[in-house]
């Protein structure tokens, strides 16, 4: 029978075996931390009798050693030379990586420790880290649809210093792309872009400190071609979180059916200067990531004022199960045009600036959905010239602009102050009042009842009619006596004279 020790067979004197992959084998007592079994093409030797070397290709097996003060052409030469639907491994170490490469195959990549990170700094403005695209995808490689099947990224961390144009992860006709445990920080443009791309799996996403105000562009990007047989849709997101975006936290253009579960966005300034002076040092920037956030959202001209943290745009279709924002200083924390919005519950706070709004609803086709939804800003929802509709429950009720006139924008909320209606309610069966409960009418320009002489009422039970006409001549009893009738009619009064 054989042994093994550390996973690998032994000798009958205790020792490691480890074949070299061309017959040979190799005595060791002890292997080193980033030792891996390869063959001489770098894929991993399965141990005892599995047949052929796996579909996996390790970093350190393949030249990239990593911690050097450039890896980009070991990285790049890495993941171009790994076959198609293979795992690549990298090892617990810091990879810096200058150029960026694009890929039209399935890979799978792997971070193979907590130390995993790649920092990427390009030298060329505008660069992206890793792009995956159809063009020039072997057959076997796309689907149906004639997209690529997507890569999968697990346990890995990609950083910036925020000195150049540079984006992240950019996924293009990608079908199925799946992404868990992937942190991104310093990018100065998107850290995500997932371009005419469907039904992902991305869970515990985290980003930090990406997007870029001069050139407007969001920290996570999902957008299609309207009219477009490829659409980003059908997307599953979880556990999410976006942090200090230097533009808008999350933008959605035409994506359609995109669902998330959690999703945490902040850009609420830090109220402690100790810790402001801490967070986004990791490089040692001067100013630091944080401080130059602060200021980008400080600038009311260009700046975080006109950003906001989610902006569903276009035809997009958004479902949230469960949100948390923090507005900062943005106008609107949250816009939708075009579009439909439905948030579960959640909470929404902070936006503080002159016109500030937790939802807003400003010169769109929108319609916004939402149950057990906390707002807690200086607006809680402001609502105006939208032609679509607005439903749900809030902690306090909207306002609307004067301009808000079309019919269909409705607001219900259940546990605040007061609920607010645009253009009616309509109620199809008994409307009660509890007791010592008033009805206030508005102090300028009034209130009516009946809005037209056409329509009906009664009072006490009795049946409803039109506005009364009095007849009879005023001379005599006849104009009384008819008005006594009609006031008895409508159920306003019991005629007892005499």
């Amino acid at each position: 029978m054989t042994k093994f020790q550390q996973g690998f067979p032994v000798n009958e004197l205790g020792e490691i075996v480890v074949g070299s992959g061309s017959g040979s084998s190799t005595v060791v007592n002890t292997l080193a931390p980033d030792f891996v079994p390869t063959d001489a093409t770098g894929k991993l030797l399965l141990i005892g009798n599995f047949g052929s070397p796996s579909e996996e290709t390790h970093a350190v097996a393949n030249g990239l050693t990593g911690n050097t003060s450039d890896d980009s052409d070991e990285f790049h030469s890495l993941l171009a030379n790994a076959p198609s639907g293979s795992q690549v491994i990298l090892g617990n170490k810091r990879y810096t990586v200058k150029y960026g490469g694009t890929y039209n195959k399935p890979l799978t990549i792997i971070g193979g420790g907590p130390k995993t990170e790649i920092y990427f700094n390009p030298t060329t403005p505008n660069d992206t880290l890793l792009r995956w695209d159809i063009t020039g995808a072997a057959i076997p490689d796309k689907n149906e649809e004639g997209q690529l099947y997507g890569p999968t990224i697990r346990n890995l961390r990609i950083l910036g210093k925020r000195e150049t144009r540079a984006n992240g992860l950019h996924f293009y006709r990608c079908d199925n792309v799946c992404l868990e445990n992937v942190f991104i920080e310093g990018l100065k443009g998107s850290s995500l872009y997932l371009d005419r791309s469907r039904e992902t799996n991305i869970v515990g996403y985290r980003t930090r400190f990406c997007g870029d105000r001069d050139y407007q562009v969001p920290d996570v990007n999902i957008v299609s071609i309207e009219g477009s047989a490829d659409t980003s849709n059908y997307q599953l997101w979880s556990n999410i979180t976006i942090v200090y975006p230097f533009w808008d936290g999350l933008y959605t253009d035409n994506a359609d059916q995109i669902f998330f579960t959690n999703l945490f966005i902040h850009q609420f300034r830090l109220a402690d200067e100790n810790e402001r002076t801490v967070v986004g040092q990791r490089f040692g920037n001067t100013p630091n990531l944080y401080t130059d956030w602060e200021a980008h959202f400080m600038d009311a001209t260009s700046g975080g004022f006109y950003a906001k943290c989610l902006n569903v745009r276009n035809g997009s279709s958004v479902r949230i199960s469960n949100i948390i924002v923090r507005g900062g200083t943005t106008q609107e924390v949250i816009t939708a045009d075009s579009s439909s919005l439905f948030i579960t519950t959640g909470e929404i706070t902070g936006s503080n600036a002159a016109a500030n709004c937790g939802l807003m609803v400003s010169d769109h086709s929108a319609n916004i959905f939402y149950d057990n939804l906390f707002l807690d800003n200086a607006n809680q929802m402001f609502i105006e010239r939208n032609s679509g509709s607005v439903y749900g429950v809030n902690k306090r009720g909207p306002t609307f602009a004067a301009s808000q006139t079309q019919s269909g924008s409705q607001i219900m909320e259940a546990y605040g102050a007061e609920v607010r209606y645009k253009h009616g309610a309509r109620f199809q069966n008994v409307f009660t009042l509890d007791d010592n409960i008033n009805i206030n009418t508005g102090t300028t320009s009034g209130s009516k009842i009946g809005n037209s002489s056409t329509q009906k009422l009664g009072f006490w039970g009795a049946t409803p009619i039109v506005r009364p006409t009095v007849t009879g001549t005023k001379a005599g009893n006849a104009a009384l006596t008819d008005l006594i009738a009609k006031l008895v009619q409508a159920g306003l009064i019991v005629d007892g004279t005499t």
